[in-house]
């Protein structure tokens, strides 16, 4: 009897020698206390493909199962790679910040990018063609969630709105191009939908962050565009000149743009920006039509579009206009740059990354 009781006591001791098992082996969830968001390494290359891994430890403990990470500046949710570590990789030069939540607690880190004009030499913004109207009700939810991305992503998009009118309304600012988006290969259902360099058709307004994230990674350009607009008595003349990082076949697109067009109290927003009211004919393509050839480091000034009768355009309005690029890419065309000038505006020169 003495030696069960002995041996009882002696396996409560030993037991309460056993270092308890951690919350992401046990079940249970770790406190707090002090947390720690680690990264990898703190520099990386801005090449897209060089990750950096996190990991987050409360008390010491690996809490990263059941930890969130965050990029600060786009708001979004980093993804786990098959370690289950979070991973981040940039395609653009700078210090970005990560934020790292786990039981109501939070700490931040800080990570550097650097090179990306080796990897590429123009400066990317995504062509965003937002079919709309003004007789839609949902549409202003678009027009907001774009608006907010666009603060954590700042010149990174230039905006085209595409209106139509349906049996819902009449849009006075309809054309009849917007049509085009109704069909094959975009297949739009109806209004508000948002085309992401003619590669991407998306109709939820969550998702913007990420696709923008998405096509500045996959799609890197190829070219940068320099453009001058001006107006010519009753006309609007657009120049514009492309230049090849890699060499191919471009085609330049123009595209007029109102912003500060107002609807008057009968439509669902009170100004609508970024307005096409004029587009070159070639704005989508479609099979193997004829593009301009141009060598690696080549300059190559295409012709000057004009828009006619532009004393015929909205008034109380600012005339704006879009260029952007067509290159095929898996068999399809796709926006590889896009840029934004003022009529009668300072000439927007090529811009490079750093």
């Amino acid at each position: 009897m003495k030696k069960n009781l002995f041996t009882y006591i002696v396996s409560l001791i030993l037991l309460a020698l056993v270092p308890a098992c951690s919350g992401t082996e046990s079940g249970e969830e770790v406190p707090a206390g002090e947390l720690v968001l680690q990264a990898s390494k703190d520099v990386i290359e801005a090449d897209g493909k060089d990750e950096v891994e996190f990991a987050v430890y409360a008390n010491g403990v690996d809490v990263t199962a059941n930890a969130y990470v965050m990029d600060v500046l786009t708001g979004l949710d980093l993804e786990k790679n098959s370690k289950g570590r979070f991973v981040y990789t940039a395609i653009a030069n700078g210090e970005f910040e990560f934020q790292a939540d786990y039981k109501g607690k939070s700490v931040t880190t800080k990570v550097t990018a650097q090179n990306r004009k080796k990897y590429e030499e123009f400066y990317r913004r995504v062509a965003v063609f937002k079919v709309t109207g003004t007789w839609c009700s949902n549409c202003p939810s678009m027009t907001t969630a774009l608006a907010n991305v666009e603060k954590k992503m700042p010149d990174r998009m230039v905006k085209m709105a595409f209106h139509y009118s349906s049996s819902l309304g009449t849009d006075p600012y309809a054309i009849d191009a917007t049509s085009s988006f109704f069909s094959a290969p975009y297949n739009v259902l109806g209004a508000p939908t948002s085309i992401y360099n003619l590669n991407v058709v998306e109709a939820d307004r969550s998702k913007i962050s990420s696709i923008i994230n998405q096509e500045l990674r996959d799609n890197p350009a190829t070219c940068g565009i320099k453009v001058k607009a001006y107006t010519s008595g009753n006309d609007i003349m657009v120049d514009a000149s492309l230049k090849s990082s890699t060499g191919g076949k471009y085609d330049l697109v123009y595209v007029v743009l109102e912003d500060g067009l107002t609807g008057g109290g009968s439509y669902y927003e009170e100004v609508y920006d970024y307005t096409a009211v004029a587009v070159s004919g070639n704005f989508i393509r479609h099979g193997n039509t004829a593009k301009e050839e141009v060598a690696k480091g080549e300059e190559v000034q295409f012709g000057t579009f004009t828009i006619s009768n532009a004393d015929k355009l909205p008034e109380g309005s600012k005339t704006r206009v879009a260029v952007y690029a067509l290159v095929v890419k898996d068999g399809k065309y796709i926006v590889d740059n896009i840029v934004s000038c003022d009529v009668d505006g300072e000439e927007v020169d090529y811009k490079y990354n750093d």
